[in-house]
């Protein structure tokens, strides 16, 4: 029985410890899970966010452009048009940068006819100045009424659309990760409390076998002690036990005026019943006795 309780002990010592670590990797596989959500979703938000700046960037380019453009019509200067050619630059240098942001086929696209567009307007920018340069006001006029307002009303449409566009995009983006965020919040409170919920549970039920184990293995000293003072045949207490019990019996006699007796028989004939009848029917006179 001994072996038996203390193999139950390491099982259970074994399978409380299994539950414990099934525990903290449940919670840990769930809090990798909700980081990574969270982590995508701040990703997302801030390239949104970026997308969205850099729209913005370049419809202050394009707008900036056109407005250097009609102020070098009305006042022809070397440092109007170096101004122009840095706005473009920095445009260009912004369609770059949205380009390498682009994922899908669509934006893609966007990009590619934003980009030809803006290649169009600064085609149409060039040609105005030069025919500024020529003293021809008439071609200047021609190509501001037929090719310049219209191209530049196609990259600003372009640019203002995506960048409203990408506004909201930042702004959806920024909402789910606030979203997100709090959820996640609230599934870790939750995921914790299951998981101290668990380990309750798991250290109830080893407390709970531990004490069956405990009552058993309690049950089974009492019972060998009985068995090492106890006569097999007749229930009584064996010589050890009697040898204790005179003892004790006579250090306290000792100690106080209460006398002490002691009463010694002898069952006669024994042998006889034994020889005769035989060794049960001698057992049977001890128990009777």
């Amino acid at each position: 029985m001994s072996s038996q309780v203390r193999l139950a002990q390491r099982w259970i010592a074994r399978a409380g410890l299994a539950g414990l670590l099934l525990v903290l990797c449940v919670l840990a596989g769930f809090s990798l899970l909700t980081q990574d959500r969270v982590a995508n979703s701040a990703v997302r938000a801030i390239a949104a966010s970026r997308l969205s700046t850099i729209y913005q960037d370049a419809r202050y380019r394009v707008g900036l452009e056109q407005s250097l453009v009609r102020k070098f019509r009305l006042s022809p200067d070397v440092s109007v048009l170096t101004a122009r050619g840095l706005a473009e630059s920095k445009l260009v240098a912004d369609l770059l940068r949205i380009g390498g942001l682009a994922r899908t086929p669509a934006a893609k696209a966007v990009v590619a006819r934003l980009t030809a567009a803006d290649g169009a307007y600064d085609d149409v920018g060039f040609q105005i100045i030069q025919a500024v340069y020529a003293h021809r006001p008439r071609l200047v006029a021609r190509l501001d009424k037929t090719r310049e307002t219209p191209a530049f009303d196609l990259v600003q449409g372009i640019v203002s659309g995506e960048a409203a566009a990408a506004q909201q995009t930042a702004a959806a983006e920024e909402t789910a990760l606030g979203a997100n965020s709090a959820s996640a919040k609230r599934a870790m409170v939750i995921a914790f409390a299951l998981g101290l919920g668990l380990i309750a549970f798991f250290t109830v039920v080893v407390a709970r076998i531990s004490g069956r184990l405990n009552r058993a293995r309690a049950a089974e000293f009492d019972s060998m002690a009985h068995m090492a003072t106890t006569d097999p045949l007749t229930g009584l207490r064996n010589h050890r036990a009697f040898l204790d019990d005179l003892a004790r019996e006579l250090a306290r006699a000792s100690r106080g005026p209460t006398p002490l007796s002691l009463v010694m028989l002898d069952l006669d004939d024994l042998k006889t019943v034994n020889d005769s009848l035989g060794h049960q029917a001698g057992d049977e006179r001890l128990q009777a006795l």
